[in-house]
């Protein structure tokens, strides 16, 4: 892969890793004073999961 390349997987890996982290401990975030449902760190996830892996699918050939 190419350095951007694999700098932009990892971030999007660590962004995915990041949000399964707060599915699992269910921790509360407020943003602005407004709940941040957990469901969308679900969709958060997926969305970083997929782009990840579709970007080193891409890259593979």
């Amino acid at each position: 892969m190419k350095p951007f390349t694999t700098v932009a997987f990892a971030i999007l890996v660590l962004v995915g890793l990041v949000h399964l982290l707060r599915l699992v401990t269910g921790f509360s975030l407020e943003v602005a004073g407004h709940a941040i449902p957990l469901w969308a760190n679900a969709l958060g996830a997926i969305i970083a999961f997929g782009v990840a892996f579709k970007l080193r699918q891409e890259n593979a050939g």
